[in-house]
């Protein structure tokens, strides 16, 4: 059974294994001497290594595919992120207000907004709240599903080197 990934070197995709590295202290040398920041770099780096049986190259595992819909599901987080953020930066520029324009349409609703405000906010913030978790939920389980089927056609962790023939 193949990977999910192909070595960037080789283009293999058959036998991987998990790096064999000394643990030395240069891990806790950093630690002490440049912080937790380059420390948390350091051992970022030496994690997800797998290196390929066919030419021996070493390079990171590139993380598990994601599903189209939970795809969908962050771009409508991102979305509605950026749309809260862009009506708080209105909240403080008020001049920015000026860059919407006059219609019939928007003008009934600033009307509907003045006239109920506390009816707009009652049923637009529970709805902001149910869309931002359902697609989080969304996301959980379809990116759950379909890696679970993944693995019926690809193998996902590479083996240690005992078990390689």
């Amino acid at each position: 059974m193949s990977y999910y990934f192909d070595c960037p070197k080789c283009r293999s995709n058959k036998e991987f294994a998990v790096v064999q590295t000394d643990e030395g202290e240069l891990g806790c040398l950093l630690f002490l001497l440049g912080g937790i920041l380059p420390w948390l770099l350091y051992e970022d780096s030496t994690k997800n290594r797998v290196q390929c049986t066919n030419c021996g190259h070493i390079f990171r595992q590139p993380p598990l595919p994601r599903a189209p819909i939970a795809n969908y599901a962050i771009a409508i987080i991102i979305l509605i992120v950026l749309t809260i953020g862009s009506l708080l930066l209105m909240a403080a520029v008020p001049e920015l207000t000026s860059w919407i324009p006059n219609h019939a349409g928007v003008e009934a609703l600033e009307d509907f907004v003045a006239k109920h405000p506390e009816a707009v906010v009652a049923s637009v913030v529970p709805l902001l709240v149910v869309l931002v978790i359902s697609a989080i939920i969304v996301s959980i389980v379809a990116n759950r599903r379909y890696r679970l089927e993944l693995r019926g056609y690809f193998e996902m962790e590479p083996k240690p080197y005992s078990e390689i023939k």
